[in-house]
């Protein structure tokens, strides 16, 4: 199965990816995520599959109920935005959220 990033994703990606290319190896960044739709006090498996996508390349997501975050290097960022994306839309999110900055 192939999934797709909705048009507006791809555009934004590209502009991580110039962001990428301006720091030095080894830079820590900052990533804060939000997930739609947002159902209160039961997160869906659009979220917690996505958690756990970003959980799996060993980093600690801080949950929050408006949104989560960790952190993450800048070689690492790309593949875990990818998997927390595919487990996010794969698993019914209509919306993800992704801001990053420099630790």
């Amino acid at each position: 199965m192939v999934l797709s990033a909705p048009q507006p994703k791809v555009r934004e990606l590209c502009v991580l990816l110039r962001f990428l290319l301006k720091h030095k190896a080894g830079t820590m960044l900052h990533v804060e995520f939000t997930i739609e739709p947002f159902i209160e006090g039961s997160p869906g498996a659009h979220v917690t599959v996505a958690v756990a996508a970003v959980e799996r390349f060993g980093l600690k997501v801080e949950f929050g109920p408006f949104g989560s975050s960790f952190s993450v290097t800048k070689e690492q960022l790309p593949e875990v935005i990818a998997e927390l994306m595919r487990a996010a839309y794969g698993n019914g999110a209509t919306y993800v959220s992704v801001d990053v900055g420099i630790e």
